[in-house]
């Protein structure tokens, strides 16, 4: 597993919280990558921070995009990330087929 994927801290019980969880899925729902490094010691795992990452969407993105649509090409966005935060940066630039 990832260490640093939230869904594996919630496995390895290092994210407990439901608010650690809601937090974690409000920014993947915002576009954001979220990570958090984790520290062991004496086997007891403990998350020493949580970030939301998110890359700056080029400006004219969102014209490239509508260009491409409009000499009829099909227009996939595909991506490593989480579904929820490919969905928001999809949403953002005017793809409606995406892959996270």
């Amino acid at each position: 597993p990832n260490p640093g994927n939230p869904k594996s801290l919630r496995d390895l019980g290092v994210l407990e919280a439901t608010t650690e969880m809601e937090s974690c899925d409000l920014w993947s729902k915002g576009g954001q990558t979220v990570v958090g490094a984790v520290i062991s010691q004496k086997n007891i795992t403990r998350a020493s921070i949580m970030v939301g990452i998110q890359d700056q969407i080029r400006a004219e993105a969102s014209q490239v995009v509508a260009d491409l649509k409009s000499e009829g090409k099909e227009v996939v966005l595909l991506s490593g990330d989480s579904n929820e935060t490919v969905r928001s940066v999809a949403k953002s630039i005017g793809i409606e087929i995406f892959v996270g």
